[in-house]
Parts: C-alpha cells; structure tokens; sequence
C-alpha cells in the first residue's frame, strides 16, 4: 500500500484505519440503537398508562353493578333493557 505522505508507515495507517472504522461502527451502532429505544420507550410508557387506567374499570365493575343493580353482559352487549 502506497501512502501520499511518508511520514507514517503503513502498518500503523493500516492500525489506525480499523481503529477508525470500528470505532465509526460502534458510534452509527449506538446511534441507531438509542433511536431504536428511544421510539419504543415511547409506545411501553404508552401501554404502560394506557393499563393503569383502565384496570380500575375492570377491577370496578363487578362491585358496581351489584350495588346498581345491573347485569354487566346485558349491558355491554347493545340490548335494550325491558322498563
């Protein structure tokens, strides 16, 4: 390998380029995985509030419709109740 300068040998610039080109990957690497996180850490805090909100509903059901009086399936399913 020829080399446009003569004051470092080609051992060491053939050295410094594969430390340069590992170290490159490494930065793209961290880069992409940081963007990667950084997305989805976005959707888990999503779903994670999404959860905690409405766990309460489901938790509440049960005891709510027996204090109301209501039958839970014949609600939620689209029925008209009979009055």
């Amino acid at each position: 390998m020829t080399l446009p300068y003569d004051f470092v040998d080609a051992k060491r610039h053939e050295r410094r380029e594969r430390v340069f080109l590992i170290l490159a990957g490494l930065f793209l690497g961290t880069l992409a995985m940081l963007n990667i996180l950084g997305v989805a850490s976005g959707y888990i805090f999503k779903l994670i509030a999404a959860m905690l909100d409405t766990i309460p509903f489901y938790i509440g059901v049960p005891y709510l419709s027996r204090y109301l009086r209501i039958d839970p399936s014949r609600e939620h399913a689209g029925w008209e109740s009979p009055r």
